[in-house]
C-alpha cells in the first residue's frame, strides 16, 4: 500500500519541524536573537497536527531508523510530550511551554538547555515547570528505547512501552505513566496493520476503551490490491484481530530513506 495523504502531511510537518529547528539550535549556540520564536513556531505547528490526528506518532511506535541528530531526537522527544500533555489535557499555553522544554532539553548534546535559553523556556521553577520535566524525560526515554528497538512489521504494544516503564516506574508519577500507556498501546490513525486474515488496511479510528480493536479499512489482501476498500470494524469482529503493526507503508524504507 502507498503512503496515504494523512501520512505525507504528518511526514512533511516533521520535516518542516526538523528543519526549523535545527536552524533554531544553531542560532542558539551563536546567541542569535530570534531563535525561541523558531521553536515556539515549531511546538505550534505540532500542536495543531496532534489536536486533530496522532499520525505524528506512526514512527516512534514502528522503531525510529534516522540518525539520531539532535534535531530529530528534540522533535521526536516534543512529539511525544505534547501527546502526553494533550492526554492529560494540558491547556493551550501548558502545552507551548512543555514543547519548548521538550526541544531544549539537548541542544548541545549535553542533556541542558543553553544558557541562553531564557528562563521561561528552561522552566525549573514550581511544581507544574516540575511536571512539565518529568513529562519529557519519561519521553526521551521512550525515544531512545524506540531507536533500539528493531523496525518494520511488530506484534503490539511495541517493545518500548514495557521497557520505559520498567525504568521509569520508580521516577516518574502514576498519571504521567498511564497517560503514556493509553497513548502507546493504542493503534494510531493513519498507520497499517495486518489483520490475522491476511488483509491489510489503515487504521481509520479508534473504538472507545477498545484500544486494540479499531475500525480498519482495507484495500489489501494477501499483496493483491482490491478496487474498492471496505470498513471492519474490529469491535464488531470477534474473530479477526490485528496480527501487526506496520507503520506507514508495508513495503518500508530503509534506515537511509527515512524521514524520520
Amino acid at each position: 500500500m502507498s503512503l496515504s495523504a494523512e501520512a505525507r502531511v504528518a511526514i512533511d510537518t516533521f520535516r518542516r519541524a526538523v528543519a526549523s529547528t535545527e536552524t533554531a539550535f544553531r542560532a542558539l549556540r551563536s546567541d542569535v536573537a530570534g531563535s525561541i520564536e523558531r521553536l515556539e513556531d515549531v511546538v505550534e505547528s505540532l500542536i495543531g497536527h496532534l489536536k486533530s490526528s496522532d499520525s505524528l506518532l506512526v514512527p516512534l511506535l514502528t522503531g525510529v531508523t534516522a540518525p539520531p541528530r539532535s534535531a530529530h531526537a528534540a522533535v521526536h522527544v516534543a512529539i511525544l510530550s505534547l501527546r502526553i500533555g494533550l492526554e492529560l489535557r494540558y491547556s493551550h499555553p501548558e502545552l507551548s511551554r512543555l514543547g519548548q522544554v521538550a526541544l531544549l532539553r539537548d541542544v548541545g548534546g549535553s542533556g541542558r538547555p543553553p544558557a541562553g535559553a531564557g528562563q521561561d523556556a528552561r522552566g525549573a521553577h514550581g511544581p507544574r515547570d516540575a511536571r512539565a520535566q518529568e513529562i519529557v524525560e519519561l519521553a526521551a526515554t521512550f525515544v531512545r528505547l524506540s531507536r533500539e528497538q528493531p523496525t518494520g512489521a511488530r506484534a503490539w504494544p511495541p517493545t518500548a512501552v514495557k521497557e520505559t516503564l520498567r525504568q521509569a516506574r520508580a521516577r516518574v508519577p502514576d498519571t504521567i505513566l498511564k497517560a503514556l500507556i493509553q497513548i502507546a498501546v493504542s493503534f494510531p490513525v493513519g498507520g497499517l496493520v495486518r489483520l490475522n486474515s491476511g488483509e491489510v488496511g489503515c487504521v481509520v479510528a479508534r473504538n472507545a476503551g477498545l484500544p486494540l480493536r479499531p475500525v480498519v479499512s482495507v484495500r489489501a489482501r494477501r499483496g493483491s490490491s482490491s478496487a474498492a476498500p471496505k470498513l471492519i470494524d474490529l469491535q464488531e469482529r470477534p474473530f479477526l484481530y490485528v496480527q501487526e503493526f506496520l507503520g506507514y507503508d508495508d513495503a518500508r524504507p530503509g534506515p537511509a530513506e527515512s524521514p524520520w
